[in-house]
C-alpha cells in the first residue's frame, strides 16, 4: 500500500474502539492476523461510506487518496463481511452500509448517538432485517444516547460475534443477551404481575382468576404453575415489551392500537354458564413449554403472553419504519 497525505491510518487506529470491533474479528486490527494497514483502510472506507448517504466508489478513491485497485480490494472485503452493499447505478458503483456495518461503525464516536443510529436503521431497505429490528428494540428499550453502544460493547466482551452470523441468529442472540442484562439489573422483586394489566382489560382479569382456580391441588399442577410464571418472567424482561411500553406515553397511535387490541381480546371470550370458550388470533404458540402445559395454563399463556408478543412485534415494526411517526 502506498503512503499518501489524505489517508491517516494512525488516526483511524487511534479513533476505532477495539471493544466494538471484537464483534468483527476480521477487522479487529488489534488481534487479526491480516495486515494492519489493509484493515485500517477498510475501516477508513467504512467510516467514509457511513458519513455519506450514497457513496460513489470513484469519489471514495479520490477522497481517501488511494488507487482504484486498493479501494476495490477494500470494498470487496467489506462486502464479503456483510458490512456494506455495493450496487451498480448506471455506470457507477454505489456503496451503502448494512445493519452489521452500522454496528461496526459504533467503533467511531461520531456514530454512537442513538438519534443517528435510528436514522440509519429506520429506512425501508432495512425493514425486513431481524438484526435491524433487534438493534432498534435495544435502543428504544434503554432510551439513552449511548445505550446501543454500551449494550454491544458488553455483548462483545462476553465473546459474542456478529461477523459471518445469519441476521436472525445474531438478532435472537442479542435480544436474549439483553433480556438477561435487564433481569440482572432489575430491582428485587420486579413487578412481574404488572404485565397482566398492560395488554388485557379488567374483564379478562376475572377470566384469569377463574382459570387459576381451576388448577387441581396436586404437586404436578403447582409445578406447572411455577413453570408458567417462569414464562411470565421471560415476557416481563422481553426487550420488545419494554420498548413498546416506553413508546406508549409519546405515541397516541400506539395507545389507540393497544386499546383496540384489548377490546378484541374481550370479544374472543364467551361465557355460557360455567363454560368458557376462548378463541385466538394465532394458530399455535410455537413454544414447547406452553404447548405442553395443562389446558387452562396453555390458554392463559396464549392470551396473556404469546398474543401480546405478536401484537407488540407488529406495532414496533409499523412504528420503526413509518417515517411520519419517527419524525418526532
Amino acid at each position: 500500500m502506498t503512503a499518501n497525505p489524505k489517508l491517516n491510518l494512525n488516526f483511524i487506529a487511534k479513533k476505532a474502539d477495539p471493544k466494538i470491533l471484537q464483534l468483527f474479528p476480521s477487522i479487529n486490527f488489534s488481534s487479526s492476523s491480516m495486515q494492519k494497514k489493509e484493515i485500517l483502510l477498510q475501516l477508513a472506507c467504512l467510516r467514509l461510506i457511513g458519513n455519506q448517504a450514497d457513496a460513489n466508489s470513484s469519489d471514495l478513491s479520490s477522497v481517501l487518496g488511494v488507487t482504484r485497485s486498493e479501494l476495490t480490494k477494500a470494498t470487496k472485503n467489506l462486502v464479503d463481511l456483510g458490512l456494506i452493499k455495493a450496487e451498480k447505478n448506471r455506470s457507477k458503483i454505489i456503496c451503502k452500509v448494512t445493519t452489521a456495518g452500522v454496528i461496526a461503525l459504533l467503533a467511531f464516536e461520531e456514530f454512537r448517538n442513538w438519534t443517528k443510529i435510528k436514522a440509519s436503521l429506520a429506512v425501508p431497505a432495512k425493514k425486513n432485517d431481524p438484526l435491524t429490528y433487534a438493534v432498534l428494540v435495544v435502543g428504544f428499550c434503554a432510551n439513552k444516547p449511548d445505550s446501543v453502544y454500551q449494550a454491544l460493547c458488553k455483548y462483545a466482551s462476553q465473546g459474542h460475534t456478529i461477523e459471518n452470523t445469519a441476521a436472525d441468529i445474531a438478532a435472537e442472540s442479542l435480544l436474549s443477551f439483553y433480556r438477561q442484562e435487564l433481569r440482572t439489573s432489575s430491582p428485587t422483586p420486579p413487578a412481574y404481575l404488572s404485565v397482566f394489566k398492560e395488554f388485557t382489560t379488567a374483564g379478562f382479569q376475572e377470566v384469569f382468576r377463574m382459570l387459576i382456580v381451576a388448577i387441581k391441588p396436586t404437586a404436578e399442577d403447582y409445578n406447572w404453575l411455577v413453570e408458567f410464571f417462569n414464562e411470565v418472567s421471560e415476557f416481563y424482561f422481553d426487550p420488545a415489551r419494554l420498548a413498546f411500553i416506553n413508546l406508549l406515553p409519546q405515541n397516541q397511535t400506539l395507545r389507540q392500537n393497544l386499546e383496540e387490541f384489548k377490546k378484541t381480546q374481550d370479544q374472543q371470550i364467551k361465557k355460557q354458564g360455567e363454560n368458557l370458550e376462548v378463541t385466538f388470533t394465532i394458530p399455535g404458540s410455537g413454544m414447547s413449554k406452553i404447548d405442553a402445559m395443562p389446558p387452562h395454563l396453555r390458554v392463559i399463556g396464549m392470551r396473556l403472553i404469546l398474543e401480546p408478543i405478536k401484537f407488540i412485534n407488529k406495532e414496533l415494526v409499523a412504528f420503526f419504519w413509518n417515517t411520519e411517526k419517527n419524525s418526532s
